[in-house]
């Protein structure tokens, strides 16, 4: 069981919500870090033992990061982050998934 004193702050760990940049394509695309049981990669929902999720894993803003995917490897650089933290402090309320 995990704690909120057990996730990290300033890095990607569970919770974030962060937004990368592949290096090659200019392409932007924004994920969320679940748990294996909350994976809905058409929503960006993906699990922290993902080949994606484990290169995010303790990342911050401006670093970049490869991944082996099937079609090959990937960098990315992370350029915006938001932590399960900073969501917390922000005072906003979790959006109401359908499912």
């Amino acid at each position: 069981v995990y704690t909120l004193a057990d996730i990290p702050k300033g890095v990607v760990a569970f919770g974030s919500r962060v937004t990368v940049e592949n290096v090659d394509t200019g392409s932007v695309e924004k994920y969320r870090i679940v748990l294996p049981e909350e994976v809905d990669a058409a929503n960006g929902h993906i699990s922290l033992g993902s080949p994606l999720g484990r290169g995010l894993m303790g990342k911050a803003v401006g670093d970049e990061f490869l991944v082996e995917t099937p079609s090959g490897k990937r960098t990315y650089e992370i350029v915006e982050l938001i932590t399960f933290h900073d969501f917390l402090e922000s005072g906003e309320e979790e959006e109401e998934e359908a499912g």
